[in-house]
């Protein structure tokens, strides 16, 4: 066959006889790869002919039509990937000619084929040849290294792509996903090298090219690209750090002038980008995305040209784009995020365009989110994720797929202390969109429908006021999600008819009212409707502005004044014989606060302060001083917090008690579990926890309302303060600090201006110290536990803290338009105080050695 046969002209007589020479051929090639174990198979002369007919024989099946061509086509083809998965199972043993016979077969397979049909079957080659380096057959890949790229051809083109299928399917066992075919392909490659030196090849390719009068600069960069895929292999970041500095300076000067083509570099980045190091990966972005050449490289490229673009556009402009959205966000939640990745992942999706296709499903997964992220360090983070997020959920939200207790649920997952206080732009954004979800044309489907919205209210809150037992009671969450879902409902208008909330609410102001006249009434209906008026009082507090709403609800409770307070003043003092009453008094006391705000039960209050601070002056003189501080005082504590914050005529009185307690001491010592307090599990362990940090920030926010008089209660105090930081948890800290800053005037209104703990400050104060520890090494150990505590609170920052500090810069761009910018000016503003405060008594503490170091040795 010679060139002109390309001439050929299908209907003339000949061309049926070069056709049936095509039919029947084929087959026996097909056939000796089918059997390669047969005695003709192992004939070098005649397989060696055979490779000689194969491709103009395939050559004239492609003049003779796209038929004949792919009926030969998957014959030879079909026989080739057959031939090579029998070698890789050891049916077969790969010998020399039927291994020359094969790769004459792909070559022209490769030169001769329609796109179609080359993607296929180059696809199925690749997967062969990576099985082949898996399971230990290098002389496969070896031998078609022999036949294609080390052989000179006459046709460069058909060579090239030949040559390109090769580094293709070398490139792709690089990176793959089972360690030992990487090494094996690794070995390969090594080996291509060296024949390429030895041999003094001239190779052109689109992949791979080889001069050999550049082959040292050539080899080398090749050599270190295998290098660096050896390094990582290491699954240690500090095995693998080594190498990223010497990476990252190749890469600066070879940007400009690469010597390979620049999907050897990619390779290294693919690898990093997978590695089971996150320090590893971490650096590949921030490193890739940091090169411009390589970054146009990969996304300059025109891509919405191209007919995939418009396909992806179509996919998400149907109706499947909600079961991909389902199944993104269910993949989101089971992942383990950063502050950082999740904040601009969450702003990514803002770009999908308004349509409703959300369902309770995808609720379910993004509420998983918003309660995974709550473990962030990074509060301004934290809030700006759950800011977009919210953003999201309601733009793409069907009514019809989700109920409103499906909403309210997730909803009620926002922080409002960060995220949804009343009259900050998300809440004004869920305002508006729960009206334009609600206020359209009336339907029958089920889901959320504006005729429901009264009913779900009243139901609800009845449902929660008459649970039956006490296993049923209500968390707290969930009355404050229902108090959530009421106040927006109010500020959307959607309360309509004849629901007011002195309707919506007559049952609670019942059971408040009646508790004091039937004590047979179960203390948990009480208890709920106190907390359904704590919440719904707290959701309706705006960020500034009208309040009316908050007197509003209080006013509901003035025709019952005298019943109500007198109850839960009763209360006040209730003894504590568990967690659980210690937690039922939490909310007794809220309440307490709350109704004070409302002139009539402040003057009621009155008529029983007196009587209250009587109470606890009687019962904490009596007290030893080694239980001043316990769960018998914890009532007349909280009372006299109370007092102090609520009624600022009693000041002085309440002083006065403070003072007689400081002077008896030990206000320092940690609570103290009684017995009949069981701990068994996590759960009862960290509540105990909670409960004597709670006590601990009560008595000392008490003290720090107070002027001490004398330098003996005062250097008292400053004893007391450095005992009680020692078993002090981190945020207890902050209020023993606060308790004796009136101490720490020297150094305390400097450091806070600084903003950061400066060297500078830590060199006074370990010089101020030295003198001190000298002479006394009891007060050495004591405040060396004390500077710790002060100068580790709050997060500790890594070297990269520097990505945070940009992430919240950005957040902060933003300006109102999030709402976390209205509510957390400064995210370390408690660290930095506590840190401030830590050191400047410390240094106060030193300053005057003989006052203080009796009381503390």
């Amino acid at each position: 066959m010679r060139p002109g046969c390309a001439s050929l002209d299908v209907r003339k007589t000949y061309a049926d006889g070069l056709r049936r020479l095509v039919r029947v051929v084929t087959p026996a090639v097909s056939g000796i790869l089918r059997e390669s174990s047969s005695n003709l198979g192992h004939s070098p002369v005649f397989t060696a002919t055979v490779s000689d007919v194969v491709p103009p024989l395939l050559k004239c099946a492609s003049i003779l039509g796209e038929s004949e061509l792919g009926e030969a086509y998957d014959c030879v083809a079909s026989a080739v990937e057959t031939f090579i998965s029998d070698s890789l199972s050891d049916t077969v043993e790969p010998s020399l000619p039927i291994l020359n016979l094969c790769f004459e077969c792909c070559r022209t397979l490769v030169r001769v084929g329609d796109e179609f049909a080359v993607s296929e079957r180059l696809e199925k080659l690749s997967e062969l040849m990576l099985e082949a380096l898996k399971v230990g057959k290098p002389a496969i890949v070896s031998q078609y290294l022999r036949r294609t790229v080390l052989r000179s051809d006459d046709d460069s083109s058909s060579a090239e792509v030949c040559d390109d299928l090769f580094w293709l399917i070398l490139q792709h066992g690089l990176v793959h996903p089972d360690s030992l075919t990487r090494k094996r392909s690794m070995y390969v490659m090594k080996h291509v090298l060296d024949a390429c030196c030895d041999e003094k090849l001239s190779l052109s390719g689109v992949l791979f090219s080889w001069n050999p009068d550049e082959a040292d600069r050539a080899d080398g960069c090749l050599a270190r690209t295998l290098s660096r895929l050896e390094v990582l292999e290491e699954k240690q970041p500090h095995v693998v750090k080594p190498m990223l500095a010497k990476f990252s300076s190749f890469l600066e000067r070879a940007e400009n002038s690469l010597k390979v083509h620049v999907s050897w570099t990619l390779l290294v980045f693919n690898r990093m980008l997978t590695h089971e190091s996150r320090t590893v990966v971490k650096w590949a972005i921030s490193k890739f995305t940091s090169s411009p050449a390589l970054v146009k490289l990969m996304f300059d490229n025109d891509m919405e040209r191209r007919a995939v673009y418009a396909s992806i556009a179509q996919f998400f402009l149907q109706h499947n784009t909600g079961g991909f959205l389902d199944k993104l966000f269910a993949a989101l939640s089971k992942q383990s995020w950063n502050g950082v990745s999740l904040m601009y992942i969450s702003y990514a999706l803002l770009g999908l365009k308004k349509q409703p296709i959300l369902g309770d499903s995808a609720l379910v997964s993004v509420g998983a989110i918003i309660v995974d992220i709550q473990r962030f360090q990074e509060p301004v983070l934290r809030a700006a994720a759950q800011c977009y997020l919210l953003v999201i959920c309601l733009r793409l939200l069907d009514p019809t797929k989700v109920t409103y207790h499906q909403l309210s649920a997730f909803l009620g997952l926002f922080d409002q202390e960060e995220v949804m206080t009343r009259g900050t732009a998300q809440w004004k954004g869920t305002v508006s969109a729960l009206r334009e979800l609600l206020l359209t044309e009336d339907s029958e489907e089920p889901g959320l429908r504006p005729a429901d919205v009264t009913s779900f209210l009243a139901h609800s809150v009845k449902d929660l006021i008459e649970a039956s037992c006490q296993s049923s009671m209500t968390s707290m969450t969930c009355v404050r999600r229902l108090a959530r879902m009421a106040v927006l409902f109010h500020d959307a208008r959607l309360l309509c008819g004849d629901v007011t909330w002195e309707k919506l609410l007559e049952g609670s102001v019942v059971i408040l009212s009646a508790a004091s006249t039937r004590p047979y009434l179960a203390r948990h209906h009480t208890l709920r409707a106190a907390q359904l008026f704590i919440a719904l009082y707290h959701e309706a507090k705006p960020l500034n502005g009208d309040s009316s709403l908050q007197e509003e609800l209080l006013l509901l409770l003035v025709p019952r004044s005298e019943e109500i307070h007198e109850y839960i003043y009763k209360l006040a003092f209730g003894s504590i014989n568990s967690l659980d009453d210690f937690e039922e008094t939490q909310v007794h006391y809220q309440f307490l606060h709350i109704l004070s705000c409302e002139r009539e039960f402040n003057s009621l209050f009155y008529q029983f302060i007196n009587e209250g601070l009587e109470t606890c002056r009687e019962k904490l003189m009596q007290i030893t001083a080694s239980d001043i501080v316990s769960v018998e005082t914890v009532p007349y504590w909280r009372f006299l917090h109370w007092v102090l914050k609520r009624f600022p005529r009693k000041t002085n009185e309440v002083e006065a008690l403070l003072l007689e307690v400081i002077a008896k001491g030990s206000i320092s010592k940690p609570i103290t579990r009684p017995a009949s307090f069981i701990i068994q599990d996590r759960v009862a362990k960290s509540r105990w926890v909670a409960f004597a940090a709670a006590v601990t920030e009560l008595v000392w926010e008490s003290v720090c309302k107070i002027a001490l008089s004398t330098d003996d209660l005062c250097n008292r105090l400053i004893a007391e303060a450095v005992e009680a930081l020692e078993t002090a948890s981190q945020k207890s800290c902050l209020y023993i600090l606060k308790a004796v800053s009136h101490a720490l005037s020297l150094y305390l209104n400097e450091l806070l201006e600084l903003g950061e703990v400066m060297p500078g400050v830590f060199c006074t104060l370990i010089t101020r110290l030295m003198d001190v520890w000298k002479g006394n090494v009891k007060l050495m150990d004591s405040q060396l536990d004390v500077m710790v505590k002060a100068l580790t609170y709050g997060p500790v920052y890594r070297k990269d803290q520097r990505i945070v500090f940009d992430s919240e810069a950005f957040v902060t761009a933003q300006g109102e338009a999030l709402s976390v910018n209205q509510l957390l000016r400064s995210e370390h503003q408690a660290d930095v105080e506590v840190r401030a405060l830590g050191i400047a008594f410390l240094i106060q503490l030193s300053s005057d050695e003989k006052s203080v170091s009796p009381n503390c040795g």
